[in-house]
């Protein structure tokens, strides 16, 4: 490995890759905690690139994980914590079942407002 503190530096960001989940702290704020925070910025996301007129889309408990490093254990505490405070809606759907999300926009602007 290179001394130089800007090698390294570089090194990092190449090993990191361009891959990048963007994380507001708002968010956190008003869904309950850190983990409630990243999985709703990231339901966020996906919420804005779904060809679903009513603003369902799903993932996979492992999609999830890939994407932000939420554990299961980690998931299910901020779907908890979002369901409880009605910023996100859950249905499963399908066969086989898949869980599907939606992103109480409302919920989120009063919550941001107040």
């Amino acid at each position: 490995m290179p001394d130089n503190p800007l090698s390294n530096r570089d090194l990092a960001r190449k090993l990191l890759g361009q891959k990048v989940v963007a994380y507001r702290r708002e968010l956190a704020t008003i869904s309950g905690g850190a983990l409630a925070g990243l999985f709703l910025s990231q339901a966020c996301y996906w919420s804005d690139r779904t060809s679903d007129p009513a603003g369902w889309f799903w993932k996979t408990q492992e999609q999830w994980e890939d994407e932000t490093g939420l554990t299961r254990k980690e998931q299910e505490t901020a779907r908890r914590h979002l369901r409880e405070r009605e910023m996100i809606e859950e249905k499963r759907e399908g066969l086989p079942a898949l869980l599907w999300f939606r992103v109480r926009w409302d919920i989120i602007v009063d919550a941001l407002i107040d």
